[in-house]
């Protein structure tokens, strides 16, 4: 009997805002029978390390965070209300 983990990316998306949304299929396997599933995801947003990503994912989170994109990002989050913005990065 064993017992195994298996996550697959299953799509890639880039906002208009850049901020990339990958999605995964997560899976609790048995003696190859599927215990468990359930989809997760994970958002990046400009600025954000994605280093430790899947190569897939990497090389879209480079081609979509350009410098221009990051800075038009951090732009628009520092107008946000500084209330709002303080609450969001204490939670």
């Amino acid at each position: 009997m064993s017992l195994e983990k298996q996550t697959d990316i299953t799509s890639i998306e880039v906002t208009i805002s850049g901020i990339v949304v990958v999605k995964y299929s997560n899976k609790i396997v048995e003696d190859e029978i599927v215990l468990s599933s359930f989809e997760t995801d994970k958002a990046i947003f400009p600025g954000d390390d994605y280093s430790q990503e899947d190569a897939r994912v990497k090389s879209i989170c480079a081609a979509a965070h350009t410098t221009e994109v990051v800075a038009a990002y951090q732009e628009h989050f520092d107008s946000l209300n500084p209330k709002i913005v303080a609450q969001v990065v204490e939670d």
